[in-house]
């Protein structure tokens, strides 16, 4: 709380949430000279990178981001990654990703090298091998084409200079069949491309970690992208807990002369003749911004609590699928029964394979909670052992085909 008169603050910059794409754009703005102030609603920094102890005393959970291979293998950690470590992040990895075990028994492993992934889809069905290599062949020259879409505004100037380059690199038809590859869904692109169900089984999951589903159009490139991401990077999480990332970036910006408040309701952003000058929060204080006012918040708070004239747009957004997540703390390590390298596997995805996951992403889409959803199982002390006492066992199970309102029961 504030005493006696609320006297205005100003900064280059205010940036409204905490989350760690805020983070992120407060450390390289504070790094370029810019005052910068983080404000937070919640009691703690971080937004969905949490680390707390929800279940029993010395048990370390992520709440809610738990895995970092698409931060750890993006330009923003290329950057900072050296700062971030000096200022105490230091992340661990596997050899073992991910796996997907089937209602038979059966595994199918996702590695750490295009040869044990190679010899990995031969054994579920010979050529497998030779497909994956193929993949490979066709994304790498352009990886920072298919990385550039996703880091980039499509409408926007770096949008039409990422369209340029891939017309410059392909040419106008390479240009056109390189849009239309991405396009393609999971299950075209799946049954395509492989010959054995379990590879088909093994892939099509990680669609749901994007918010698609594997006939989405789309999906068949994010499969992709995260197939490569899962190779090239394994599984990165912070020794001690994924909030040792927002420590590490806190401590960085704080370094550089910003600020990060937890604790400061931002209600509204004060705009004058249509540009953004600063932030009124709720305890009425005002802080100017010199230069710019970033809002890293949904949807549905930026335009219909934030900002005025919005509120009838923002009545019209509709959020896609739910999840959830149930953490558990055990007293030994989990015991998979089939393949021994299950209980050394940091995401094992348990579904019947790709018609599995289809069916349950129809039915959530339709509000029913699925006959048989595929379960994500995390094992963060495969790869970080100081997150629980000694022996003992930590795991989550994550569901990601929930309707947004549940209407029915599809079992």
């Amino acid at each position: 709380m504030h005493g006696g008169p609320l006297l205005s603050r100003s900064y280059d910059a205010v940036i409204v949430g905490s989350g760690v794409n805020s983070l992120t754009c407060a450390a390289f703005l504070a790094r370029a000279g810019w005052s910068v102030a983080v404000l937070e609603r919640e009691d703690e920094l971080g937004g969905a990178v949490r680390t707390a102890e929800l279940t029993e005393p010395g048990y370390l959970h992520d709440v809610f981001s738990a895995w970092h291979p698409l931060w750890v293998g993006g330009p923003a950690h290329a950057e900072l990654g050296d700062e971030l470590g000096r200022h105490g992040l230091e992340y661990l990895n596997t050899d073992l990703p991910t796996a997907t075990a089937y209602p038979d028994g059966e595994a199918a492993f996702l590695l750490r090298s295009a040869d044990a992934n190679a010899q990995e889809f031969d054994r579920h069905a010979s050529g497998d091998g030779d497909a994956w290599r193929a993949m490979l062949g066709e994304f790498f020259p352009n990886a920072d084409l298919a990385f550039g879409v996703l880091g980039t505004e499509l409408w926007s100037k770096a949008g039409l200079g990422l369209g340029m380059k891939a017309y410059r690199r392909l040419g106008r038809r390479g240009a056109a069949e390189f849009a239309g590859r991405m396009l393609v869904s999971s299950r075209d692109w799946l049954t395509e491309t492989f010959r054995s169900e379990r590879a088909h089984g093994l892939l099509a999951p990680w669609v749901l970690h994007t918010g698609l589903g594997p006939d989405t159009a789309a999906s068949g490139f994010m499969t992709q992208v995260i197939a490569v991401a899962v190779q090239e990077g394994g599984m990165p999480i912070p020794r001690g807990g994924g909030a040792k990332l927002v420590d590490a970036l806190v401590s960085l910006i704080g370094a550089d002369g910003g600020v990060c408040e937890a604790g400061r309701n931002v209600e509204r952003v004060l705009v004058e003749d249509g540009k953004a000058t600063g932030v009124r929060l709720a305890d009425g204080e005002s802080i100017r911004a010199a230069r710019a006012v970033i809002a890293n918040v949904t949807p549905t708070q930026l335009y219909g609590r934030l900002l005025d004239g919005f509120e009838e747009r923002a009545r019209r957004f509709r959020y896609g699928r739910s999840e959830m997540q149930i953490h558990f703390a055990l007293s030994e390590a989990p015991r998979w029964e089939g393949d021994a390298r299950l209980g050394s596997t940091a995401i094992v995805h348990l579904t019947p394979g790709l018609d599995g996951v289809s069916r349950a992403v129809n039915e959530a889409e339709r509000g029913l909670l699925p006959a048989e959803a595929t379960i994500v199982v995390g094992q963060p002390l495969t790869i970080d052992p100081s997150r629980a006492p000694d022996g003992a066992g930590l795991l989550w199970i994550q569901l990601q085909e929930l309707p947004w309102r549940v209407k029915g029961d599809a079992a």
